[in-house]
């Protein structure tokens, strides 16, 4: 989310986005949002010129910054709050897994997936008489989980209500293996 402003002289349009993105920011930390958790991903400034691309009519800056929510709860108060704060651009809310909870997704899902070829190669060596003597190769083809998009409408000015944004209830996390089993 962040803030676009347009003034008469260049320094005027950076003053006042400064102010709104500095307000946005105090809102987001008292909602419990660190720092770390909050940076600028873009800014721009950028000249205005009428339709003709004849006359000057100002500047404008645009400063957009990467929220991340570590409370799923709060996620609509933060947007509620920030536009109440002077923010006037939300592109769009990911959900994503952290890096923590993503290696142990992967690791769970590798294993599984290891377990399953395994079964798989048992119940053929089975079906022909013989059975599983080692392993030849075991080669990860990929892994995958998804990303969910919210895109966020703001409802009509001065209508009081929050926004509900409805996070995934489950996670899945895909991975693919090759294993060559040896059978004798």
């Amino acid at each position: 989310l962040g803030a676009s402003t347009k003034a008469e002289k260049a320094i005027q349009a950076i003053q006042e986005n400064a102010v709104i993105i500095n307000n946005v920011t105090r809102v987001l930390t008292e909602l419990g949002i660190s720092e770390e958790d909050i940076e600028t991903i873009r800014y721009d400034l950028y000249p205005k010129y009428s339709s003709s691309g004849e006359i000057l009519l100002g500047f404008c800056v645009d400063h957009m910054l990467k929220i991340r929510v570590r409370d799923l709860d709060i996620v609509g108060e933060v947007i509620d709050k920030a536009v109440a704060a002077g923010a006037n651009r939300i592109s769009s809310i990911t959900f994503t897994v952290s890096s923590d909870k993503l290696a142990t997704l992967r690791d769970e899902a590798l294993k599984d997936a290891v377990e399953d070829a395994r079964k798989k190669a048992e119940t053929i060596a089975d079906s022909l008489g013989l059975s599983i003597i080692g392993v030849a190769s075991v080669e990860e083809i990929s892994g995958s989980y998804p990303r969910w998009r919210y895109y966020y409408i703001p409802e009509a000015a001065g209508i009081p209500y929050y926004t509900e944004i409805m996070p995934p209830s489950e996670i899945t996390y895909k991975v693919y293996v090759k294993v060559s089993f040896i059978i004798g």
